[in-house]
C-alpha cells in the first residue's frame, strides 16, 4: 500500500537515530563516573623539627611558643598523608553540567544600619555582604592566623575570588610564585584586615601547585594550584580523596606534595559510566620526605 512507504522510511529514521544516540551513549557522551582512593606513608612517621624554635623571636612576634612543621600531615592510625594533590592537568572535553559554573554564593541578607561609626571588622563584614549575592562566584578565604596559612593547600578555578584575611598583630606582606600568572602582593597591617587575590592575576591555569609565602616571614607557606576546571581533589586527613562526575574514559592523575613534589607524574584511569574506580592505595616510602624538593 502507498500509505505504508513513508511509515516505512520514518521507522527506519527513527531506528538509525536510536542507534545513532546509542553510539554517543558508548562513546560517553552525557556519561559520568567517579575515582578515589588513598596515599598512604610506607613506614614509620617521622618527628620532624619545628619551623620556628621555641622561645625565638619570630615565635614569639607570631604569639606561639613554638610553629611546628606542618607541611606534611600523617594520620597515626591509617598512615594517610595530608594536603596531597590529586590532579587532572589537562581540561577534560567535557564538564558536567553541575560542575561547569563556578559555584555561586548564597544570598544574604544586606548588613543593618548602624548608628555608630563602622569598626575595620564591620567594614570588611559589609563589603563582604555586599559582594556575596547569588549571581556571584563563591568565594576562598585564607586566613593568616600565628603566622601559618589556614588552610595549607586549596585549589583556585579561574575566575573564583580569593580573600585573605588576617588575625595576627604583626605585619604580613603576602605574595606568590607564580610561573604563568602575573604576581601581586597583599599587605596585611593586623588583625582584622584583609586583601583580595586581584582576578587579573587568575588567568591561566599553572601546571602545578604554586607557592604562596611571606616576605616577612619566610617560614610560612601555602601551596596553591590555580585550574580552569573542577576535576582536582586533595586528600584528607586519613589520605583518602574523591574526584566526582568525571566524563567516561581514560584520563591521567598527577599526584603531587610539596615536600616530594611528583608522588606519580602520570596515571592513568579509567572511567566507567555510574561506577566508583576505586584504586589501590598509593605507598609513599617516607624516605621521598626526608627534604623538600629544590623545585
Amino acid at each position: 500500500m502507498p500509505h505504508l512507504l513513508p511509515y516505512g522510511r520514518f521507522s527506519r529514521s527513527l531506528l538509525l537515530m536510536a542507534v545513532a544516540l546509542l553510539g554517543m551513549g558508548q562513546n560517553g557522551w552525557g556519561q559520568w563516573g567517579h575515582v578515589a582512593g588513598k596515599v598512604l606513608l610506607d613506614g614509620e612517621i617521622p618527628v620532624l623539627p619545628p619551623k620556628v624554635e621555641p622561645g625565638s623571636s619570630s615565635a614569639k612576634l607570631c604569639g606561639q611558643n613554638e610553629i611546628p612543621d606542618y607541611t606534611f600531615k600523617v594520620d597515626p592510625k591509617t598512615h594517610g598523608i595530608s594536603d596531597v594533590f590529586i590532579l587532572i592537568r589537562q581540561r577534560p572535553a567535557k564538564i558536567h553540567p553541575d560542575l561547569e559554573p563556578i559555584p555561586r554564593r548564597p544570598q544574604k541578607s544586606p548588613p543593618k544600619p548602624t548608628e555608630k561609626e563602622p569598626t575595620q571588622a564591620a567594614l570588611a563584614e559589609r563589603t563582604l555582604a555586599e559582594t556575596e549575592k547569588s549571581d556571584e562566584p563563591q568565594g576562598l578565604v585564607v586566613n593568616v592566623k600565628g603566622c601559618q596559612f589556614f588552610p595549607y593547600t586549596m585549589i583556585v578555578r579561574i575566575g573564583q575570588p580569593v580573600r585573605i584575611t588576617s588575625s595576627d598583630v604583626v605585619l604580613h606582606h603576602i605574595r606568590p610564585f607564580y610561573i604563568l600568572n602575573y604576581g601581586w602582593g597583599a599587605m596585611l597591617a593586623g588583625p582584622e584586615d584583609y586583601s583580595d587575590v586581584p582576578q587579573s592575576s587568575l588567568k591561566k591555569p599553572e601546571p602545578l601547585p604554586t607557592l604562596v609565602t611571606c616576605d616577612v616571614y619566610s617560614h610560612m607557606e601555602s601551596w596553591w594550584y590555580v585550574s580552569d576546571h573542577p576535576y582536582h581533589a586533595i586528600t584528607d586527613a586519613q589520605g583518602g580523596f574523591r574526584i566526582d562526575n568525571l566524563p567516561v574514559g581514560e584520563h591521567t592523575l598527577t599526584i603531587w606534595h610539596s615536600r616530594t613534589g611528583y608522588i606519580i607524574k602520570s596515571l592513568t584511569v579509567k572511567i566507567q559510566n555510574d561506577t566508583t574506580t576505586t584504586l589501590e592505595p598509593i605507598k609513599v616510602p617516607v624516605a621521598r620526605f626526608d627534604k623538600k624538593p629544590k623545585s
